[in-house]
């Protein structure tokens, strides 16, 4: 007879930590969905890094000339990667390029590490050419800027970009 009332009391136990489990998922799961977690944050600053690779490659190739309002179809012989033009996890954010570079010869800039020329927009995968004004702040208020020097960091939506 306990035996039968041990293999039940198991049971039961088991039930009970699956019942834990499956409320702790409850809880976890949005907390690690939304877009401000920091696996986002990676990806898409990680996008514009290789944008901006792909730009470095792109000027070695063009006399040092930024691309043109095509500027997607222009990088993708050297990105191979049409899917980093726009946010993985939004599908209706992408990437723009700052009006201020376009067409101009990157190796007279006078200050490439503070040049901005790609960031975070809220077009969709389209050579978005705009103004810094158009940056999304879809990250914790802020997005990425992906600099002429090719290097990417989070700006806040507040501070000042060149």
């Amino acid at each position: 007879m306990q035996k039968s009332s041990w293999a039940n009391s198991w049971r039961v136990q088991v039930l009970i930590i699956f019942g834990i489990l499956g409320c702790l998922g409850l809880i976890l799961v949005p907390i690690f969905a939304r877009p401000g977690h920091p696996a986002y944050l990676t990806t898409c600053k990680s996008n514009i890094k290789e944008i901006g690779t792909g730009t470095a490659l792109y000027l070695g190739d063009n006399d040092d000339r930024m691309p043109l309002e095509d500027w997607m179809d222009s990088l993708l012989p050297y990105t191979k990667n049409r899917d980093m033009m726009g946010c993985p996890f939004v599908s209706r954010y992408g990437y723009g390029l700052k009006i201020g570079v376009v067409g101009i010869n990157a190796s007279k800039e006078k200050d490439p590490e503070h040049t901005a020329m790609y960031f975070e927009t809220d077009a969709l995968g389209k050579s978005v050419v705009a103004n810094l004004a158009a940056r999304s702040g879809r990250h914790k208020k802020g997005s990425h800027v992906g600099y002429l020097d090719t290097h990417a960091k989070f700006v806040r939506l507040g501070d000042p970009v060149k």
